[in-house]
């Protein structure tokens, strides 16, 4: 992890659900915004990216916007992988689980 130190600091004082629920909250506001939306309520947690709209462009945007805030190395193929806001997350929660318990 390249690591957002204030995220890596904030994220590990608290207990692994709310690491999750975080996550969640994360990638719901980054796909909100590459969606052009200003809310997180336009991207319910487990309906698919692509049901929303995500492009390959878009999904590009994600990708770049959740590595450059977590640091955790995100290849372009997990976010189709993972197709949906609640599985992306928890794709990151356990990545950063194995970065921070190295």
């Amino acid at each position: 992890m390249d690591g957002n130190n204030r995220l890596t600091t904030h994220m590990t004082g608290l207990p692994a659900e709310a690491r999750r629920s975080a996550l969640l909250s994360l990638v719901r506001r980054s796909t909100a915004f590459a969606l052009g939306h200003s809310t997180i309520d336009a991207v319910p947690e487990d309906v698919a990216f692509v049901d929303l709209g995500l492009t390959s462009f878009t999904a590009f945007e994600l990708r770049s916007s959740l590595v450059e805030v977590t640091g955790i190395e995100l290849p372009l193929s997990e976010i189709f992988e993972h197709p949906s806001p609640s599985a992306l997350a928890g794709y990151l929660h356990a990545a950063f689980e194995r970065l921070t318990a190295a």
